[in-house]
């Protein structure tokens, strides 16, 4: 399958309750934002795949991703840093990282990475808000 150079897409689901898909394809921009409700992330490849149809796009012919690594919620960045890395691995293209703070000019972000002379097809890590709040489970109580 032929991979046209511009056919970027964005993948930012660094906000809590709130994903966005952002694809530059022939020098024109189209976003598009959904709810993520809390336990339901499994919303975004569904929506990705409708995003993707309704700009007539597949997921084959895209040249590169750009993925907000964080900083966010745990669950919300590793299910966008884990999107993008499985589909930079199995299309084999160029796979980019920026924070939330570098998503604000998404026009630059976008010429950056059809300049950028060095792909990277390194895995991405995200970026947390805060330390992970793991807690231990409480010992259960003997039966008697």
């Amino acid at each position: 399958m032929k991979r046209n150079a511009d056919k970027i897409l964005l993948i930012d689901t660094s906000q809590p309750e709130q994903a966005q898909f952002v694809l530059a394809k022939k020098g024109h921009i189209f976003e598009y934002s959904f709810i993520t409700p809390p336990g339901k992330r499994d919303v975004v490849l569904r929506e990705l795949k409708k995003f993707l149809l309704s700009k007539n796009t597949r997921v084959s012919i895209l040249s590169s991703l750009i993925v907000v690594v964080g900083p966010g919620p745990f669950t919300a960045v590793r299910i966008g840093v884990t999107i993008g890395n499985m589909l930079s691995r199995a299309l084999q293209i160029p796979l980019y990282g920026v924070t939330v703070g570098q998503k604000k000019s998404l026009k630059k972000i976008f010429r950056d990475a059809t300049e950028n002379s060095k792909q990277s097809y390194t895995a991405l890590r995200p970026v947390y808000s805060r330390p992970p709040n793991i807690t231990h489970p409480v010992p259960k109580k003997a039966v008697k």
